[in-house]
């Protein structure tokens, strides 16, 4: 078997695969962090269904087929779709275990091959709970032999190497190894995770994590779209519309009651709980990292700060109005950085 490094992201909303392949070569997998039971295949033909960013999971000895995924989301009905949003067990289960096999299977076309793995959890239970990373390791390692997409067979050996806390591994990758305190601004879909390092070591006082992310502003905006047009927006419908206000993909063609719900009106829609939860955001690490009275002493002791997550796509110029422009870090793939590191 050929061994590969992999990083695996099991987040809230998202799934995150970093491979690094033969030559050092690197490549980046995203799904939505979402399966269900899978209707019959040859009802997904007659149906005509395109599974895109979608993967049929079968594991051997087993007549449960899993679809995760996309098309968990988009084919399903409403709601049957299980995401393990806010179940903080969900690193040491079943679903994360599928959600790697299925992204690094979709990754490398061998039949077989090995995986070493660094995988991540929330700084808080983290530093509260240290048997969830024992949990993980126990759940994730072992050699396991699956269908995927319902004809292709591949046997897949894990091994974790380390469960490191989220921010850990955005300093692992992007961050110095000299003795300067660099700090880490994780926001995903439903967690915001504060950490800070003094060169690769932690500074546990300055770590902390807040129930706020991506998917609160996707819950604010089908509340207010839901108040406003009076009818309730899908889950896929309010991602389109969010990934749309950051320029990735066109605005969906909505109707409430026989009425064109404007590009516009979306936007309008998605700007306004970007701003809410954006300034939710920033008190959060405003108030933690806080060195003074004054509005321009937040982490000022910093020597950079990174912005990692899905969350930077959307929030970034709330930070921006809290951070010294020398200290805040651009990263290219912030979705992707944990994974990466």
């Amino acid at each position: 078997m050929t061994d590969y490094s992999y990083g695996h992201d099991f987040g809230n909303a998202e799934t995150d695969g970093v491979l690094f392949a033969r030559g050092g070569q690197e490549v980046i997998r995203s799904m939505p962090t979402a399966e269900v039971v899978a209707p019959s295949e040859q009802r997904m033909r007659n149906l005509g269904v395109d599974l895109g960013n979608t993967v049929l999971f079968r594991m051997q000895g087993e007549n449960t087929t899993f679809m995760i995924g996309d098309g968990a989301i988009t084919q399903m009905r409403e709601g049957s779709a299980v995401t393990h949003r806010g179940n903080i067990a969900r690193y040491a289960s079943d679903s994360s275990k599928r959600a790697l096999l299925a992204n690094a299977a979709s990754m490398i076309p061998d039949k077989a091959f090995s995986l070493h793995v660094v995988t991540g959890v929330p700084v808080e239970t983290y530093a509260e709970d240290d048997r969830i990373r024992q949990q993980i390791i126990d759940t994730l390692s072992g050699t396991y032999t699956f269908t995927i997409n319902n004809d292709d067979t591949r046997t897949v050996n894990v091994v974790v190497e380390k469960v490191v806390a989220e921010g850990a591994g955005v300093v692992i990758g992007y961050g110095t190894a000299n003795a300067v305190l660099q700090g880490v601004i994780d926001c995903g879909g439903r967690t915001l995770d504060l950490y800070v390092s003094e060169g690769q070591k932690p500074k546990l006082d300055k770590c902390r994590s807040f129930v706020v992310g991506v998917e609160s502003a996707i819950d604010l905006l089908r509340q207010n779209f839901r108040e406003r047009h009076g009818r309730q927006m899908s889950t896929a419908e309010a991602r389109a519309v969010m990934f749309a206000s950051i320029g990735r993909g066109s605005y969906p063609a909505l109707s409430a009651r026989g009425r064109d719900i404007l590009a516009v009106d979306q936007r309008a829609l998605a700007l306004e709980v970007t701003e809410v939860v954006g300034k939710q955001i920033a008190s959060c690490v405003a108030s933690t990292w806080n060195e003074g009275e004054s509005s321009d002493q937040v982490a000022s002791s910093l020597k950079q700060v990174f912005f990692a997550g899905r969350g930077a796509l959307y929030f970034y110029p709330y930070i921006q109005q809290i951070i010294a422009p020398d200290q805040l870090k651009r990263i290219d793939h912030p979705g992707g950085a944990n994974a990466y590191g």
